[in-house]
């Protein structure tokens, strides 16, 4: 058993690995891996665990899909979909991971493979991808809650805002939208 910990660790495994494409022959156990890659969740004590059958069983990946630059998915601000930058030799690529393509699969599938030193993730990333994964269970507002909550505000404000149109004469209609910053 040891020795599968050595050999994990050897090898360079942890949470934040990033598995690619020609690295792995993970259609074997994952449907539709295809080209995709695919990031280790677990934290890394867990990922080289020697227990392979009881403490540890399974190990969790979710898939990177290569993708263009959206501020609106970094930094954990979507609780569905992360991107991530990814440093690929000294440049920065970005992938989307979506908190659906989660798959579990067995530590073995890590002894006969090893992580890509080409993309890696930078200790930043990782704790945004950490906390990202987090925010997914401690996250206590439903949007019904929201939307509960902001009632009152949204009242006074389409109140005041009738006002402010009526006395400056100005069409309700030609207000396209209303952006709040919530902290």
């Amino acid at each position: 058993m040891a020795s599968n910990k050595k050999t994990l660790e050897q090898l360079g495994w942890r949470q934040g690995s990033i598995l690619t494409p020609t690295a792995h022959r993970l259609h074997e156990h994952i449907a539709d891996a295809g080209n995709d890659f695919f990031i280790v969740a677990p934290y890394s004590c867990a990922v080289v665990n020697e227990d392979f059958d009881s403490k540890e069983p399974l190990l969790e990946l979710l898939r990177l899909r290569k993708a263009q630059l959206d501020l609106q998915l970094q930094k954990g601000r979507n609780p569905r979909t992360l991107q991530l930058e990814i440093l690929n030799h000294n440049s920065i690529a970005y992938f989307n991971t979506c908190i659906h393509d989660r798959y579990f699969v067995t530590h073995q599938i890590l002894v006969n493979h090893s992580p890509s030193f080409a993309y890696r993730i930078t200790n930043n990333q990782s704790r945004i991808f950490c906390h990202w994964l987090a925010k997914r269970y401690v996250r206590n507002v439903l949007p019904s809650e929201f939307n509960r909550r902001a009632d009152t505000a949204l009242r006074w404000l389409r109140s005041e805002l009738k006002k402010f149109y009526k006395k400056n004469q100005i069409d309700v209609d030609a207000l396209e939208g209303i952006y709040i910053t919530l902290d």
